[in-house]
């Protein structure tokens, strides 16, 4: 517990940063109490700061793509996989939590990993998949909205999945919510090089109907904070889709 509480102390300070040299991989050095090698020392803090929100949650989404793979990459994928369904109960309705920054750190992680994108990329985009039966459906907008930019940073890195990202990009559009429309738009302009004429017609209509719409959001995009409105990522993908 000594050992959770040191390096969730130390994460948030580190993640709070506003140095503009910031990198996620100096969150490990001899000087750490993490460490210098990302490992399961580091998963718990870094969960438990997802709820946070903002920079810190964004961060920690980063930290836990550092960490998750490498665990795959050291030969230890049954731990990665421990870590994806620690992840995944944070999403499910019975576990009690809210869930928030589990679909993004979910996305980043699948997006560095192609074996476990394989294995559970298709779990994470059911959370945007509405059947009508009975399905993984997240019917919390706040939560769905990191699943729709998960479809972008996942169907951008991992090409077996692009297909089944594109549509879901097409269809979040559609979003009753302004913020997960502006995700999706994001995502589309990810994916947008492989989109077929005919769609790119269909999404570059929809698109234009939300240039006018100024909600804002963040988003990360490499190891960025990104700021903009519906509107602005709107425009962003149209621009990339022409």
């Amino acid at each position: 517990m000594a050992r959770f509480k040191a390096g969730k102390a130390y994460l948030r300070r580190a993640l709070r940063s506003r140095e503009a040299s910031w990198r996620v991989e100096d969150l490990w050095s001899p000087a750490s109490p993490l460490g210098e090698t990302p490992d399961m020392d580091s998963v718990s803090p870094l969960i438990a700061l997802l709820p946070e929100g903002g920079l810190v949650m964004w961060r920690a989404v980063l930290g836990l793509g550092r960490v998750i793979p490498a665990l795959v990459d050291r030969g230890v994928p049954e731990k990665a996989r421990e870590c994806m369904r620690r992840l995944m109960w944070q999403v499910n309705e019975d576990s009690g939590n809210l869930g928030w920054g589990a679909p993004e750190a979910m996305g980043e992680v699948l997006a560095r990993s192609p074996l476990l994108a394989g294995e559970y990329g298709r779990i994470l985009f059911s959370y945007v998949r509405e059947t009508g039966a009975t399905d993984n459906y997240i019917d919390h907008a706040p939560l769905r909205r990191g699943v729709y930019w998960a479809v972008g940073r996942l169907g951008s890195s991992f090409e077996p999945l692009q297909g089944a990202a594109l549509l879901l990009a097409l269809r979040g559009l559609g979003d009753a919510d302004d913020i997960c429309r502006a995700y999706s738009a994001w995502s589309l302009g990810r994916l947008a090089p492989s989109l077929a004429p005919a769609d790119r017609e269909k999404a570059a209509e929809t698109l234009g109907r939300l240039t006018v719409r100024e909600t804002p959001c963040d988003l990360l995009e490499g190891e960025t904070l990104r700021q903009g409105t519906e509107a602005s990522f709107a425009a962003e993908a149209l621009a990339l889709l022409q």
